[in-house]
């Protein structure tokens, strides 16, 4: 008995942490953790990146926009399925970059780049 009670525990570790897994990208959360958030998650997560920034970088986070709007952004990168393996630092990233007016293309290829480094990230199935 106590060993299908051991046997069952791992299991469920086991599939539990695949699970997790999917929700990371190298050592960091990614668009599939993103979506499981609830909004006021969301909400505190950009500000809290906001604050370990220290200092407004419009490189690393759109400062002009207010955070719900950074929210929002985030989620819109995210709605797209090949975006979902990117960090969630990354979808910022992207977002500033739209809002300080980078031209589409040079947007998409930044994008497309991420996406290559993000699969490379990821273990292989097989």
């Amino acid at each position: 008995m106590r060993t299908a009670v051991l046997l069952g525990t791992i299991l469920m570790c086991l599939g539990s942490g695949a699970v997790f897994c999917q929700e990371m990208t190298g050592l960091q959360y990614n668009g599939r953790a993103w979506r499981n958030l609830s909004d006021q998650m969301k909400l505190g997560y950009v500000i809290g990146f906001s604050e370990a920034l220290g200092a407004c970088d419009d490189e690393k986070l759109p400062c002009h926009l207010h955070f719900d709007e950074i929210v929002q952004g985030v989620s819109r990168i995210f709605d797209e399925p090949e975006n979902t393996l990117l960090t969630i630092r990354m979808a910022i990233h992207a977002l500033a970059m739209k809002s300080r007016g980078a031209d589409p293309a040079a947007v998409e290829k930044e994008l497309a780049e991420l996406r290559r480094i993000c699969r490379q990230l990821q273990p292989q199935v097989k």
